[in-house]
């Protein structure tokens, strides 16, 4: 009885438990409570700190990074442009970005302005928070851009990361206002 299929297999399952165990995504991880299962890591550092792998410039701003499937999506401002960033999450290899004008907001630091978008992986799929409380939908792959959805889901400035949580997405505003919206399919009965 020839045991590599076995063996292949084994190990298939194991480096698909470990990505999906490095999954990040959203704003404080997968239970939205700052807690890693992540193992395996030191403190221990010479004294120059940790091995730096890469480095990207990613514009500036406050989005949250999030890591799903091995790639790493973020949002930045440059060049009066909001950019949404898809990497690998290894190399730190540009795959796509896809930008949108975007007036510097009050907030500022010397002559920069700051994107204060918002990304969540979610599946296949992003959802991605504008700073003036535009979401749109994106297909998450490492391929391209593809929009699937927008809308203006809520006024007023939205520095805050939203939650998705039983298919419903929260989203606050610095108003004070928070809105839930159903991304549940509907149904016939529905539309």
């Amino acid at each position: 009885m020839n045991r590599y299929p076995s063996v292949l297999v084994s190990a298939l399952l194991l480096a698909v438990g470990s990505a999906l165990a490095a999954d990040w995504p959203s704003w404080r991880g997968v239970n939205r409570d700052g807690v890693t299962p992540e193992t395996g890591w030191s403190h221990d550092w010479p004294a120059d700190g940790p091995a730096r792998i890469w480095k990207a410039a990613v514009g500036t701003g406050f989005s949250s990074v999030v890591v799903a499937d091995g790639r790493l999506f973020t949002m930045g401002w440059a060049d009066g442009k909001d950019t949404v960033h898809c990497l690998d999450a290894a190399t730190g290899d540009t795959r796509w970005t896809r930008s949108y004008p975007q007036a510097i907001g009050e907030m500022k630091w010397g002559e920069k302005g700051f994107g204060q978008g918002s990304v969540i992986a979610a599946g296949d799929r992003l959802l991605v928070l504008g700073e003036k409380g535009e979401l749109s939908i994106v297909r998450a792959s490492p391929a391209k851009f593809e929009l699937l959805a927008r809308t203006q889901a809520i006024g007023g400035k939205c520095w805050t990361s939203p939650a998705l949580a039983a298919g419903r997405l929260y989203i606050r505003n610095a108003k004070g206002e928070l809105v839930c919206l159903d991304l549940r399919p509907r149904t016939k009965a529905q539309s």
